[in-house]
């Protein structure tokens, strides 16, 4: 059965955003409570193999079109996930 993106991705409240800039799993190993270099969404559509993909390397906390486009996107299957790149490493959408 299809879901709203948004109930999984913004809504929730351990959602993608929130892991963002409150991420309780990294707490322990001593980084910090931010994965602010990126995050990515991917979701399946009707009969379709390969799966749509949105990815930024802005934070997903201030990343307007995520919040947009997760109220719009419905399907029985997402992934996602943020991203806190090693100190020293470059971010880049390449």
């Amino acid at each position: 059965t299809p879901i709203c993106c948004a109930d999984l991705i913004t809504r929730p409240p351990r959602s993608v955003i929130r892991q963002s800039f409150d991420a309780r799993e990294r707490l322990c190993h001593d980084a910090g409570a931010v994965n602010g270099d990126g995050f990515g969404v991917g979701w399946y559509t009707k009969n379709t193999s390969t799966p749509c993909v949105f990815k930024c390397v802005t934070p997903a906390w201030n990343n307007g079109n995520l919040a947009r486009l997760a109220d719009q996107i419905d399907s029985s299957l997402f992934f996602a996930h943020v991203r806190a790149a090693s100190p020293g490493s470059t971010v880049s959408e390449a």
